[in-house]
């Protein structure tokens, strides 16, 4: 079995892994949606601190995002989409909590799968 490159990223560093295995996936991004999702995140208004209750109330807002991308996968639990890609690799991921999306709209509608003949 030929042994393939696998590039795994966390935040702050790539690592490579080799791994004696088949492919694992190939995505052709022609066959996905593109997408604008207006969502909200979390957000941090104060920092550490004392404040005032009032303050709290009225400066305590969730982040309001547009995130663009190609919508990769969604499920019950999160909506993946990916902002760059080369073919090979992709990068610029954001993963959106499900619950968090206010709104989306379809920019590019994504060509159907070709069927693959035996």
């Amino acid at each position: 079995m030929p042994i393939y490159t696998i590039y795994i990223y966390t935040e702050k560093t790539a690592i490579m892994q080799y791994i004696n295995m088949k492919k694992i996936l190939k995505v052709n991004v022609d066959e996905l949606d593109i997408v604008l999702i207006k969502w909200v995140d979390a957000f941090d208004a104060f920092g550490a601190g004392w404040f005032e209750w009032e303050d709290i109330l009225t400066k305590g807002v969730l982040a309001k995002c547009n995130s663009v991308g190609y919508l990769l996968h969604e499920d019950k639990e999160k909506i993946i989409i990916i902002g760059d890609e080369t073919g090979e690799f992709a990068s610029r991921i954001t993963v959106i909590p499900s619950t968090w999306q206010l709104t989306r709209e379809i920019l590019r509608k994504g060509k159907k799968k070709s069927k693959v003949s035996s």
